[in-house]
Formats: structure tokens, sequence, C-alpha cells
């Protein structure tokens, strides 16, 4: 089985992070892991990332600058995470995967 990561970069995504993550936690096939990088949020996106890492803490990985840094530094941190997997997708936090995203991706590579 792929290792299928999904990077995800946010940045005060309160109101569409919620619909975001469970869209990809709901993918036909689950992701190996779940990179998250915040770009320290000044709204309660943090704080539910943080409950979605409690209710499946081997799923999610967490990241959070100590300072708003942009959002091209925030995708460059969370990218360095991609030797961990075999195939990587990238999404903000306002995103919302189609419940076949993953499956489809895998089933273009061939190993």
């Amino acid at each position: 089985m792929l290792k299928h990561i999904v990077l995800v970069s946010t940045y005060n995504h309160e109101k569409h992070i919620d619909e975001a993550l469970t869209s990809i936690i709901n993918q036909t096939q689950k992701p190996y892991k779940i990179i998250i990088s915040d770009d320290f949020s000044s709204d309660k996106t943090y704080r539910k990332i943080l409950s979605y890492k409690k209710a499946n803490p081997t799923l999610f990985k967490i990241y959070r600058s100590k300072t708003n840094k942009g959002a091209f530094e925030n995708i460059d941190f969370i990218r360095k995470y991609r030797g961990e997997g075999d195939i990587f997708s990238f999404c903000s936090g306002d995103d919302l995967l189609d419940l076949t995203c993953l499956e489809n991706i895998n089933n273009g590579f061939i190993l």
C-alpha cells in the first residue's frame, strides 16, 4: 500500500477547516498521514486542528509557527516532510477534496 501523505497549510481557516479535514479523513482510500502547518492563526483554527489530532493521534502531525511568516514560508516548511511517504498531496485549510481524490491519484501510480 502506498503511503499517501496530505500536507495542509493553514492560516485563519476557522470557518472552513472542519469541512477541509473531514474531506481528507473521509477519503475512499485513507491517507497514511495528515501533516498540518498552521501559520500562527489568530482565530480558532489551531484549536480546531488540535481536536482532530486528539481524536486521531496517529493520523495527524501538527506544527505551528511561533509568528506569522506568510503563505510561502509556511508551504516551504511543510514540504520538508516529503521524505516520510510515497505520494504527497497539498491543500490549504479551506480546500475540499472529492471523496475519491486520493484513490484516483494512487491509481495513477504503478509500483
